[in-house]
């Protein structure tokens, strides 16, 4: 049919007018609103909470949508892990497991499933989900929770894994075995183990860093907690804290010893050693001379002594005889010593002078308990040429006050007077006195070292009581620490009983406090081989103000 003018303008009006309508409409754009909810779990088989479970293989978990796998990870684990490895099975909207054998007799099973599955959109689950049966009348009943932690802050998608108490000994390797119940943490650090059984494990985190599920503590940092997990004890389980630390596996070395004019021995490592045993007991570096075998010399002083770790080190052996000697470091008890062979010892012209390396206090303002002076020298002096004038302590820069010295060790001069708080001190050091056992004068001239003693009436105090309430941790020290808000200033108090007080200037204080079971002063992480557990932790959760002239007194430390 031949279309006519007249139909032609009709047609036009009628599209217009269906256009003019179409565009008043309001209705949501094509395609719906765009999908923000992650999935959730509709149904497990067996269910979750299941007792008298019939024996069979398969585990079946639907989701309320079609579901993607992580590119990288395991986002499912059973436990107890079988023996051989199960058959994982992904579809639309569920995940099929099939275990290699049937369902054990009278035995809790866990599905642990991490919050790293998503939709379509890359909308992940709120949140791990774990689900658990039995094939038995009562379902296992013990539980863990806890968090980890790397340098105070939370670490997310940590592994943490439960493991037989025999895979810890000196010759496990330790990489090649997974552990019997596994998880991971969410992007809070926190974790959680439900339905064990009343057994003792060895708990440990680690950054899964080449996403094999398996620890690897040579390239992986890895965190243990600070009890024994013994499922039938009485130890509270359930607010654990894993610090991740690293293994240290570079071995260490002396690379070269040098006896220098100054009859010391300046001796370099491969790596930064710990210096706390040799600081204590100098006597663990010895040298023993080749040619007779049973002179042995130990060292009497340290000069590095107030470091925590140190890549050289001088060490002062007294009066050498000329010749070669073996030098032997123990710088841990739980490590092989360091060792050198063959080192020279010759007799060379000492021409350089002494020198003051460091003054304690080295604040301008400490304590009264802070107050021990202290000056430290480059290498041992000759003690004769000091006397009663070469050192004159004033206090606020006027008044003469009686002072006393006497040496630490060979490198230290300590200093001991009545000194009272709100006064300023200087001690002058007459340069000209000091002289090294080769005649060599430290200098010509005085030197001046100043310091003043905080005003008792210009602080406050903060009393309390320390409680813990660990059997295996009671009677050791307790160290304190008090973080000054918006001052980076840091105070420690260590404590030996159930109750503190210190004085503080006037501010806000954050506490927290560990045991310091090693007594070096610092929380330690502890360690995988042999298996140590950290010390714990605590932290008083809001600040404390201090006013000056007044005791805040009632704060409860607890560690339990």
């Amino acid at each position: 049919m031949t279309s006519t003018p007249e139909w032609k303008g009709r047609s036009v009006v009628a599209a217009a007018l269906l256009l003019l309508f179409a565009c008043a409409e309001v209705a949501q754009p094509p395609g719906g609103p765009i999908d923000q909810t992650g999935p959730t779990l509709l149904q497990a088989t067996p269910a979750d909470g299941a007792t008298n479970v019939a024996p069979d293989n398969k585990i079946r978990l639907l989701f309320s949508e079609r579901i993607v796998r992580p590119r990288t990870g395991q986002p499912v684990f059973i436990a107890p892990r079988p023996d051989r490895q199960a058959d994982i099975d992904w579809g639309a909207d569920d995940i099929v497991i099939t275990l290699p054998d049937s369902f054990q007799t009278n035995q809790t099973y866990l599905v642990s499933i991490a919050s790293t599955i998503a939709d379509l959109r890359g909308n992940k689950l709120d949140t791990s989900i774990t689900i658990a049966f039995t094939t038995g009348e009562r379902l296992d009943s013990g539980s863990i929770a806890g968090h980890v932690i790397e340098n105070g802050q939370a670490v997310g998608a940590a592994h943490v894994g439960l493991f037989d108490m025999s895979y810890f000994s000196d010759t496990t390797l330790i990489d090649s075995v997974l552990p019997e119940y596994q998880t991971i943490t969410n992007d809070d650090g926190y974790f959680s183990f439900s339905y064990l059984p009343p057994e003792e494990f060895r708990l440990v985190a680690w950054r899964d860093q080449n996403r094999n599920e398996v620890l690897n503590p040579i390239r992986e940092s890895f965190g243990v907690p600070d009890r024994q997990i013994d499922l039938s004890g009485d130890l509270p389980l359930y607010d654990l804290t894993l610090p991740l630390t690293s293994r240290d596996t570079t071995s260490a070395a002396i690379i070269s010893a040098t006896y220098t004019q100054d009859k010391l021995f300046r001796v370099r490592f491969s790596r930064p050693l710990p210096i706390d045993l040799l600081s204590r007991e100098p006597g663990n570096a010895l040298l023993r001379a080749i040619d007779e075998t049973v002179a042995t010399v130990a060292a009497l002083g340290l000069l590095e002594r107030d470091e925590d770790s140190v890549s050289s080190a001088t060490l002062y052996f007294g009066e050498l005889e000329p010749g070669l000697y073996d030098l032997e470091i123990t710088y841990d008890a739980s490590r092989p010593a360091v060792t050198l062979d063959s080192v020279a010892v010759e007799r060379r012209e000492d021409q350089a002078p002494p020198t003051i390396t460091s003054f304690h206090p080295e604040d301008a303002r400490v304590f009264l308990r802070e107050a021990r002076m202290r000056l430290l020298f480059s290498e041992p002096l000759d003690r004769d040429s000091i006397t009663p004038a070469t050192f004159a302590l004033l206090e606020n820069d006027t008044l003469p006050i009686p002072v006393a010295n006497s040496w630490g060790d060979p490198f230290q001069l300590d200093f001991t007077a009545r000194l009272t708080p709100g006064n300023s001190y200087r001690l002058d050091v007459t340069e000209f006195d000091l002289i090294d056992r080769a005649g060599n004068l430290l200098g010509d001239s005085l030197t001046t070292y100043s310091f003043s003693i905080y005003d008792t009436d210009s602080l406050g105090s903060i009393a309390g009581q320390v409680s813990v309430q660990l059997s295996d941790r009671t009677g050791e020290t307790v160290m304190v620490v008090f973080d000054r808000v918006g001052q980076q200033e840091t105070f420690t108090l260590p404590v030996r009983g159930n109750r503190f007080r210190i004085d503080l200037p006037s501010g806000k204080y954050l506490l927290s406090a560990f045991i310091d079971s090693d007594l070096n002063g610092e929380p330690s992480n502890g360690s995988l081989f042999p298996y140590t557990f950290s010390e714990p932790r605590t932290a008083v959760e809001d600040t404390v103000a201090v006013r000056a002239r007044f005791e805040t007194s009632g704060i409860e430390i607890t560690f339990r």
